[in-house]
């Protein structure tokens, strides 16, 4: 059947509009994490939350109240997720990943590489598209949580202690410390 009938229609156009508030609404209540750059983790939320949205609109045996809470209440577990990993780096390390140092200071790292499935071809693309250079003339390159290819161009001391922590050492199995220290 292609319409149930006009009143379904108007019903459903108002569920939207109601949807899409309580949607608006509750994100910018739960903070600029719940928005901000996408890992795994927020990207499965958002599609759960999307799908929930979606069955609320669309199918009348949800009700837009049950459909509701369940939008809020992911919305309340990824909040409450972010605030425990901003409190505890070992829990955020697990739901989130960690970066994974993909080429340093001329050495591409070759099982890490493999472990994110990146090939060198990759990380040339990324040199050529965000920097213009060529990898030799880049100290680090990072995998992100996020999927992204960073690029590091120069490491002053200070900035390597910071890539070492922030990657807990994730890729340097292959090379010796001291060797790529220098």
């Amino acid at each position: 059947m292609f319409l149930d009938s006009p009143w379904r229609l108007l019903e459903i156009a108002l569920i939207s509009v109601l949807t899409y508030i309580a949607l608006i609404v509750s994100l910018r209540l739960s903070g600029k994490r719940t928005l901000g750059d996408y890992t795994v983790y927020d990207w499965i939320i958002s599609i759960t939350i999307g799908s929930i949205a979606a069955s609320t609109i669309v199918m009348r045996d949800t009700p837009f109240i049950n459909g509701y809470a369940g939008m809020l209440f992911f919305i309340i577990l990824q909040t409450l997720t972010a605030f425990v990993s901003v409190k505890s780096e070992k829990f955020k390390g697990y739901l989130q990943g960690r970066p994974t140092l993909l080429y340093y200071k001329g050495h591409y790292l070759e099982e890490a590489m493999e472990r994110g499935r990146v090939t060198k071809t990759d990380i040339s693309q990324s040199v050529r598209l965000k920097a213009s250079k060529s990898p030799d003339q880049v100290e680090a390159i990072v995998l992100e949580k996020n999927g992204k290819i960073a690029l590091i161009e120069k490491l002053t001391e200070e900035g390597q202690k910071d890539l070492f922590r922030d990657l807990a050492i994730n890729g340097l199995e292959e090379l010796e410390f001291n060797n790529l220290k220098e």
